[in-house]
């Protein structure tokens, strides 16, 4: 990934459970 942005910001959708956890 590239993305300057974070990852809580673009993968919000996919990694919304690990951050969660």
């Amino acid at each position: 990934m590239s993305l300057k942005v974070p990852k809580n910001c673009n993968n919000s959708k996919s990694n919304n459970q690990n951050d969660s956890d």
